[in-house]
């Protein structure tokens, strides 16, 4: 595809694009682990969404306590609008939600789901390769632990 660094997240759409559709797919709709095209935008869109099908995986149980959310969706959440930083002109929910490339996202307040989108190629009950922004959450998560008190960080413990 020409210029498929400078794609906005509609033209980059894995669904729109047709990656990896009929079989054989398409020589130019193909896209795989063995030659790194799997990593390479926009094809890297389609491959987050399928990255068990393009190459070695392991699940990861959530561990003991499985959770079960209850829904509330909250409907006015695509109506807000804010100023992004460094910026001066408003944008939408859903632009933010564009620009950011936004394969799927939900949003827990007090336990329950209050929003929930799927724009481009994630299913609800898809799998969305994390990467490194795994540690980022993980750190994340362990310092409000660390400030709630559930967590003492000068414990260790080996399990």
């Amino acid at each position: 595809m020409e210029n498929q660094k400078y794609l906005n997240a509609n033209d980059s759409n894995p669904n729109k694009i047709g990656w990896m559709k009929g079989f054989p797919p398409e020589e130019s709709k193909c896209i795989s682990a063995n030659d790194g095209s799997f990593f390479e935008f926009p094809a890297l869109r389609y491959s987050v969404n399928h990255i068990r099908e393009l190459y070695p995986t392991r699940a990861v149980e959530a561990g003991a306590k499985k959770f079960k959310f209850k829904s509330k969706i909250d409907r006015q959440i695509e109506s807000i609008t804010f100023v992004p930083w460094n910026e001066k002109q408003p944008v939408t929910w859903n632009d933010f939600l564009e620009r950011n490339y936004t394969d799927g996202i939900i949003i827990l307040h007090k336990g329950k789901i209050v929003y929930e989108k799927y724009p481009a190629g994630l299913e609800q009950n898809g799998v969305h390769s994390a990467m490194s922004v795994s540690k980022s959450f993980t750190g994340i998560l362990a310092s409000i632990l660390i400030d709630e008190g559930i967590i003492n960080p000068e414990k260790l413990e080996n399990h």
